[in-house]
């Protein structure tokens, strides 16, 4: 799939049809992100919200515990840029509250990662703490946090 955009869907086609996805909710999980970062360079974004917005139900609950988290943010960067951000912001409400009732700075740094740009592009508040608001504000964040 290196720039041959083309052989996306096949590929991915191929793939899930290889595996049954309700057992393996994890590959179906990471194949539904995986067509939802290609479908913006084809230019579809709106098939790119559809693809990872299917990594969620609307009740919030996560198709996979640990893969759906890890693709909030591109969710929330595709509903953006297909002008649904009122449907993305109650999905990661949703979703968020289904996170064992924890506070998103509880979570595991892998998953706050993903979660709190999340929040910020589906312009919900993100709980991040003092210090690390504060070096992004002055600009200093993209330096420190690309050396992590």
């Amino acid at each position: 799939m290196r720039g041959d955009h083309g052989q996306v869907r096949p590929l991915l086609d191929s793939a899930l049809a290889s595996v049954d996805t309700a057992e393996y909710r994890a590959f179906a999980a990471r194949a539904r992100h995986a067509a939802g970062i290609a479908a913006p360079a084809e230019g579809s974004h709106l098939t790119a919200y559809a693809q990872l917005s299917q990594l969620f139900d609307v009740d919030g609950t996560p198709l996979h515990h640990h893969v759906s988290y890890l693709a909030i943010a591109d969710l929330a960067a595709a509903a953006a840029r297909a002008e649904r951000r009122l449907e993305v912001r109650m999905l990661v409400e949703r979703a968020l509250a289904r996170v064992d009732g924890v506070s998103v700075r509880l979570l595991s740094p892998g998953k706050r990662d993903c979660v709190e740009p999340a929040q910020r592009k589906a312009g919900q508040r993100a709980d991040r703490p003092r210090w690390r608001r504060a070096v992004q504000m002055n600009g200093l964040g993209s330096a420190l946090f690309a050396a992590r």
